[in-house]
């Protein structure tokens, strides 16, 4: 965010390192309750508020079909496709520089979810018949984690060709929206522990804002619009 920015970078910093402190904080909160399960108390509430009861569907048909598109939206195949557009989109445009964090910070993301997965191995919920199929361990969730990080980042690249500091701030709020849809779908489709889907919000947050620095610091030179 360039521009416009200049009248409130000094707010947008502060933002920023408060929602990263925040994010930290959340998924260090969640990862130290993963083996001692002191949110059980309202991890199975949770699921079970989403699904009326174990083995039941809450809703309509149209519901379930619309949180498993929402699902879609987070899901391995759909984010590639928009990272692999994002990046060749970028090298059209020769800015060289934030494809290249992007390049790299896309798959060093995926390959963070994938170990923090393996290390924790924490089992899938069984609490709720399951309406998706799900084959990897539970914490953190994947599908929170990589629509935050990739929806947020590429938030912050569509907002600086904005030059109005409401739709910067708009094209932003309606990344982060859309990973907490995708994050919540996750829930109610039974595939996943509130605890899973916080942590993996916190932990794509603090990938997006790290990736998001960098974006705007490497390319700080650039007309916002070009």
């Amino acid at each position: 965010m360039n521009q416009p920015g200049k009248r409130w970078p000094a707010f947008v910093v502060l933002i920023a390192a408060a929602m990263l402190w925040l994010a930290a904080w959340v998924f260090i909160e969640m990862a130290g309750d993963t083996p001692k399960g002191e949110f059980a108390a309202w991890d199975a509430p949770t699921i079970q508020f989403f699904r009326s009861k174990p083995g039941a569907l809450q809703g309509s048909p149209a519901v379930v079909t619309l949180a498993q598109g929402i699902t879609f939206l987070g899901g391995t195949f759909w984010l590639a496709a928009v990272s692999v557009g994002i990046v060749i989109w970028l090298a059209r445009q020769r800015r060289w520089r934030a494809f290249s964090v992007l390049a790299a910070a896309i798959p060093l993301a995926q390959v963070c979810s994938s170990l923090l997965k393996l290390h924790f191995a924490r089992v899938r919920p069984d609490i709720v018949t399951p309406l998706a199929e799900v084959s990897s361990a539970s914490f953190p969730s994947g599908h929170a984690f990589m629509s935050a990080m990739i929806y947020v980042s590429l938030g912050v690249l569509l907002a600086r060709r904005m030059t109005s500091p409401w739709s910067q701030a708009a094209i932003v709020a309606a990344a982060f929206f859309l990973s907490f849809l995708i994050g919540l779908s996750r829930i109610y489709l039974g595939v996943h522990y509130p605890t899973d889907v916080l942590a993996g919000w916190a932990a794509g947050t603090i990938g997006a804002i790290i990736c998001s620095a960098l974006l705007v610091f490497l390319e700080r030179g650039r007309p916002a619009a070009a």
